[in-house]
């Protein structure tokens, strides 16, 4: 939340690669210190550089930016979040079978070693990218107005998607009685949707609509999909709404970064899109809070009735916002 803005201010000043190869090794000592820590607080040191560098996804986002012209933008970043939501699906997998295979350590030593290939890859495969010289000082407060319906939309987004992530156990468990397995199954499946979402219908999608109005279209998509889940009473009626949900987010994320990256000005895409990744973070720390007390105080489907209702502002935000 604190650093990614700054990093993608760095970005735009010496290039993409760079950063990406410093945020992948910092990937890789983190998961190294959390992978051979022997007291709480060497995780907590972990977590602390993991997060310091968890700035891959929103540098890829602005070398695309930079290098596609605002007309493909969308279809180029809905392929970037399939492979980053494929690494989702596969990710679970490859930790159980380390677990598995060699205890709970083995799971962290392969995360750091797939994070160290990961910045030899960025290093040796992609082009250098030449930063953008600087625009005029006087249109730097344009930059933040044109961006300030996207960075709202972000927190609404997040906040209500991590309130229901946070919930969402506590729902099946309550309400149909379903184990940890069972959910992370839902989940896996969910992921898979939201890849086949992203590579063929987002993209397809973005040859046909501004980003302004994909982001309308997912918002409601997905609040459909999250006001229908706490009327579900079994696996058949919980499956529609999750896969409304995969597929409304699916078409938001990448448009959302797409309609970012366009009304940014060219020289701090990715200052702009890091200070889009720290909105979301700081939706991410009251989302699952507030979800979790009124589950407790207020009723199991109250979390996702409430999500349901700030999503749908935001679409209106978002339609808004479309001719400005």
């Amino acid at each position: 939340m604190l650093v990614a803005r700054r990093w993608g201010r760095f970005s735009d000043r010496i290039g993409r690669r760079p950063v990406l190869v410093a945020g992948a090794i910092g990937t890789c000592v983190g998961f190294l210190v959390i992978g051979t820590a022997t007291s709480l607080p060497m995780v907590f040191v972990g977590r602390a550089i993991l997060g310091s560098f968890g700035i891959g996804m929103q540098t890829a986002q602005a070398w695309v930016a930079d290098t596609t012209p605002p007309e493909d933008r969308g279809r180029a970043l809905a392929l970037l979040g399939a492979a980053g939501g494929l690494g989702f699906v596969l990710g679970p997998a490859i930790g159980a079978l380390g677990i598995l295979a060699g205890g709970m350590r083995l799971p962290f030593m392969l995360a750091a070693g797939f994070a160290g290939a990961n910045a030899i890859l960025a290093r040796l495969v992609l082009p250098r990218s030449t930063p953008i010289a600087p625009i005029a000082r006087a249109t730097k407060a344009e930059g933040w107005r044109s961006i300030a319906p996207c960075l709202l939309i972000a927190f609404v987004l997040t906040y209500a998607f991590s309130g229901v992530e946070a919930t969402f156990a506590l729902f099946t468990k309550d309400a149909l009685g379903f184990e940890p397995a069972d959910n992370g199954w839902l989940f896996g499946a969910m992921g898979l949707i939201a890849v086949a979402t992203q590579a063929f219908g987002t993209r397809w999608l973005a040859g046909r609509m501004r980003e302004a109005a994909r982001v309308a279209l997912g918002l409601v998509i997905l609040g459909a999909g999250v006001g229908a889940m706490a009327s579900a009473t079994s696996l058949a009626t919980l499956l529609p709404p999750l896969a409304l949900l995969a597929i409304g987010h699916a078409v938001v994320s990448p448009s959302l970064a797409a309609w970012v990256s366009r009304r940014a000005p060219a020289d701090r895409q990715g200052e702009l899109l890091g200070l889009t990744q720290s909105t979301s973070a700081l939706a991410r720390v009251a989302g699952p809070g507030v979800g979790g007390w009124l589950f407790d105080h207020v009723g199991r489907g109250v979390p996702f009735h409430v999500a349901a209702i700030v999503i749908g502002g935001s679409a209106i935000v978002a339609i808004a916002a479309r001719r400005t």
